[in-house]
């Protein structure tokens, strides 16, 4: 793990996590990863968003309250995110990529890129191995990190 998300995610008082299809059909290397990440933000007030569709995230240590997925149809969990993310304007937030790919960029990688551009006190990580690169107008406000997600975590 990166002593600079470290760092963030202690100072941060809340923390956005988006989990890309990198994850996906990794079985036991997945839930490691999760278990790290379940650590990383314990105690801390976060949320994730998962582009998984293996469904290994439902087995992992996170609060399953504070996790969505597109697979979810369920519009109170989707209603309870937009409302949290509406509470994080102004506020120190970390937003962490995790292999988020541009299968569906406008669930994660987009609104994600939105959301550290307006917020003045937010940092975000990108972690991936091939679609780190981060864009322009976020500066230095966005670290691109070449990585596997998964053994990033571990």
């Amino acid at each position: 793990m990166d002593d600079r998300i470290l760092a963030s995610v202690a100072d941060a008082e809340k923390i956005l996590i988006g989990i890309g299809e990198a994850f996906d059909d990794r079985g036991d290397v997945a839930m490691a990863a999760y278990e790290s990440l379940a650590k990383l933000v314990d105690g801390k007030d976060y949320y994730v968003v998962s582009l998984c569709e293996d469904g290994v995230i439902r087995e992992a240590a996170l609060d399953q309250k504070k996790v969505v997925t597109p697979l979810d149809n369920n519009e109170e969990a989707w209603d309870e995110y937009n409302k949290w993310i509406s509470r994080t304007l102004n506020r120190k937030l970390v937003l962490i990529e995790l292999g988020v790919g541009l299968k569906y960029p406008g669930v994660v990688r987009w609104p994600f890129e939105k959301i550290a551009f307006l917020n003045n006190k937010a940092v975000m990580y990108r972690v991936h191995k091939s679609l780190y690169q981060t864009t322009e107008e976020l500066g230095e406000k966005c670290v691109g990190i070449k990585a596997d997600p998964l053994e990033f975590l571990a």
